[in-house]
């Protein structure tokens, strides 16, 4: 497991790795705004991370930073929040 150094305002880190027939991660790091969520699964082949901000999204002057390291030939989902609109039918 790789030391977790700190991380500056709105920087992320990701490093996923191979641990037998799983994959794990090995450095999962945030600062604010941005926040790093990694549900476990029945999939151990494969990891997951849901990408998210504080309070619903990014404003004016935000700066998200995110480093992903994907090793040993491992799989890595990154979902994000999603804005949706409703369509009005006339």
């Amino acid at each position: 497991m790789s030391v977790v150094e700190k991380v500056g305002a709105g920087k992320g880190r990701i490093e996923v790795r191979s641990d037998g027939s799983e994959a794990v991660l090995s450095e999962l790091s945030y600062s604010y705004p941005l926040k790093l969520f990694s549900p476990r699964l029945s999939l151990p082949e494969i990891a997951v991370v849901y990408v998210l901000t504080y309070g619903g999204g990014l404003v004016a002057g935000d700066v998200v930073d995110l480093r992903v390291n994907i090793k040993d030939g491992r799989s890595l989902v990154l979902l994000t929040q999603v804005s949706l609109r409703q369509e009005t039918r006339l």
